[in-house]
């Protein structure tokens, strides 16, 4: 390898051009038209800042491991690498430019239909000692064709498990499986903590043995003494293609360099493929947003400790690709793309950063100082998890569809500033210091459960939630530490499971009417909250004494309270208005309680109405104040009045009162009578105009 000091004495030095115009090997002085064999730097180039070309049409195998940083190499024909040699080619800040004609790929002879992988005991090796930011390095012309594959039996065709069990204690613990078991001593790999604000760290294999179905794996160096918890991913590094930086063969995790080669990739269409390389202190992998078509493709490959990842590429399929350890993203700004099994993680920012119309599958954000994944435009992800970030897992997605895709042990929350977005079994947990749900504007949850955060669902416009929970798991309850709901609006709640340990409210704009409404009609009374409900309403035969053959039977939750009380009827809003002449009338409604011990208040259970005093369209409110005496026993609650002008009247029934459980109910008549002394007047509110249970119908 070079040294810097060797570097630099070479930085300025301009070096010999060759041409090749024949076909044959890199060290043969024939191959550049010169003597045969001939002389490194006389006759094919080897001497530090040497410039070389390779003309259309000449196929030219690079057989050498040379430590001497060329100059600019242009490939306008063929460069191909063996697959049973062990090659170094070195650069200076310089670039490697495949030309429109040319091509680049390993294989075991230079042509095309023997192109394989670079055998497991050797490795090709491309360095770059540039000396500023993303100006040089590999350059891919449009029309260039390249194959470059390492061998996946590095790793036994698997390099990413999970810890089975957590690791605290001692230099051996339990990988899932027995992929680990494929692997090499002596090489590295890197283990989530898989904590909240969780570390990436990289450790050695000292030795793995089979422990059942799975692996112990003992590491050199000594003990962390730091918990790695179960689930946390563990990725193998090895790989036998190496593109990078000079310096950086093996650096530490989060360590930043200056001065990084870039691979500019300015391919439309035709085929680019990459399989089992690492690329290592490169600025970027740039796909310049030019792809349309073609054979596009990335296997297994490794972006680290360079900056924007593997960015700006279009139509393609990365498979089992990880980019980490970037000072900015894992993943970022690609469209059109195809991910599967990728992972981006520990990086300086997000692990996967800008994607529009991408698909995801089994890709994992985590562990990264911002967001596991941030700005998705119109993605489908499905078993996509983001955890253990220092701040969100999934914030600004846009139009997107996430299908069990979890978030959790985030620092500042789960889901935030998600827009028309359809999540369903997706998971949000144990974001302890955070939100699990923050500012969703119209979106849809289906089967997703919300618990164990500080704060469950905050500031969400049009948030619909289907057959989940809140505050439980599946199995067992798990309250959002502070409050389920904070500052909702517009929240919907259909067949939500939610136990009734825990809080609920925290500092709510809700009105009277609630900006929650529950729609879970005849559910068995205490066991589940029914947000802003606050009751289970059933149609039933009416009592004696009822006008109207069908009654309201509210049976109240726990929850219900003066402050967030259910609204029995309200016909404001369900557009049906009283009118009333501008003079005495009462108004009227029969109401009998259940088995109460201490009865409801009339500051818990009333009628209001709402009427014109004056001349002017301005309204007063008036309450009942008669209260329930006995059980079993009809009772009216009245309000009378003398309407300033004839209009409009709206009259509501209001309920607040909890006991023990909810055998203490209320029958409440579906009429209401006005009465002007004249004769007397019953609308109904069952036949045709059914009463308001926080804004949906109740259930007949």
């Amino acid at each position: 390898m070079l040294t810097l000091l060797n570097v630099i004495n070479q930085i300025f030095t301009v070096g010999s051009p060759f041409t090749a115009t024949v076909s044959g090997p890199w060290n043969d002085g024939a191959t550049w038209g010169n003597a045969s064999p001939g002389i490194k730097g006389t006759d094919w180039p080897g001497l530090a800042n040497d410039v070389a070309t390779i003309n259309a049409g000449v196929v030219v195998g690079y057989n050498v491991s040379e430590v001497n940083a060329l100059g600019n190499v242009t490939v306008n024909g063929t460069l191909w690498f063996p697959l049973n040699q062990t090659t170094l080619l070195s650069f200076a800040h310089t670039n490697l430019t495949i030309g429109a004609t040319g091509s680049m790929f390993t294989s075991s002879d230079g042509t095309v239909g023997n192109i394989g992988d670079v055998n497991v005991a050797n490795t090709l090796t491309i360095t770059f000692a540039t000396t500023a930011d993303n100006t040089k390095g590999i350059v891919i012309t449009n029309g260039a064709y390249v194959q470059m594959r390492g061998n996946s039996a590095l790793y036994g065709g698997s390099h990413s498990t999970t810890l089975f069990a957590d690791w605290n204690a001692g230099q051996t613990f339990t990988a899932t499986g027995a992929a680990p078991l494929a692997w090499t001593n002596g090489q590295t790999f890197t283990i989530a903590t898989n904590v909240i604000m969780g570390a990436v760290m990289r450790f050695t294999i000292a030795n793995r043995v089979a422990n059942g179905l799975n692996t112990d794996i003992t590491i050199v160096e000594a003990a962390p003494g730091i918990l790695f918890s179960t689930g946390g991913n563990i990725e193998y590094e090895r790989r036998n293609i190496l593109i990078l930086k000079v310096t950086a063969l093996l650096p530490a995790m989060g360590t930043v360099y200056a001065n990084r080669p870039t691979i500019s990739d300015n391919h439309v269409t035709g085929t680019i493929i990459w399989r089992n390389v690492i690329f290592t202190g490169l600025y970027v992998y740039n796909g310049n947003y030019l792809q349309t078509g073609g054979t596009f493709e990335m296997s297994d490959v490794i972006f680290r400790n360079g900056r924007l990842g593997f960015s700006g590429i279009c139509f393609c399929t990365l498979t089992g690709c990880n980019g980490y350890s970037n000072d900015y993203y894992g993943f970022s700004s690609n469209r059109f793309c195809t991910l599967t099994g990728c992972n981006g993680y520990s990086n300086g920012r997000n692990g996967y950063d800008n994607l529009q119309s991408c698909t995801l599958t089994a890709c994992n954000g985590y562990s990264n100082t911002i967001s596991g994944f941030e700005l998705l435009i119109t993605c489908t992800l499905t078993a996509c998890n983001s955890y253990s970030n220092n701040s969100l897992g999934f914030d600004n997605l846009l139009s997107c569809t996430l299908t069990a895709c979890n978030t959790y042990i985030n620092a500042g929350g789960g889901f935030y500033r998600t827009t028309s977005c359809t999540l369903t079994a997706c998971n949000v947990y144990s974001n302890s210091f955070g939100w699990g749900l923050l500012s969703l504007i119209s979106c849809k949850l289906i089967n997703c459960m919300c618990y164990d955060n500080f704060i469950g669902i905050e500031t969400c416009y049009s948030l619909v939630m289907l057959d989940g929970s809140i505050g439980w798991n599946g199995a067992i309850s798990l309250p959002n530490a502070f409050a389920d709901f904070s500052f909702p609006n517009e929240a919907r709640l259909q067949n939500i499971k939610v136990p009734l340990a825990g809080l609920v409210f925290l500092n709510t704009n809700l009105k009277t009417n609630g900006n929650i409404l529950c729609e879970d009609y005849n559910k068995t009374p205490a066991s589940w909250r029914n947000y802003q409900g606050f009751a289970t309403i059933t149609k039933i035969a009416s009592p004696a004494g009822f006008k109207s053959a069908n009654c309201l039977l509210v049976e109240p939750l726990s929850n219900i309270s003066i402050i967030l009380p259910a609204t029995i009827y309200n016909w404001f809003n369900n557009g049906l208005a009283i009118y009333l002449p501008n003079s005495a009338v009462k108004i009227s409604v029969f109401v009998l309680g259940e088995n109460w011990v201490v009865f409801p208040t009339n500051a818990e259970l009333y009628l209001e109405v709402s009427y014109l005093a004056g001349v002017t369209a301005q309204r007063t409110a008036i309450k009942s104040v008669q209260v329930i005496a006995a059980n079993n026993v009809v009772t009216e609650l009245s309000v009378t009045i003398v309407p300033g002008q004839a209009g409009i009247a709206y009259a509501r029934m209001i309920f607040a009162k909890y006991e023990t459980n909810s055998t203490h109910r209320i029958n409440i008549d579906s009429v209401i009578g006005i009465n002007d002394g004249v004769s007397d007047t019953f609308e109904y509110c069952d036949d045709g105009f059914k009463p308001i249970w926080n804004g949906r119908n109740v259930k007949s």
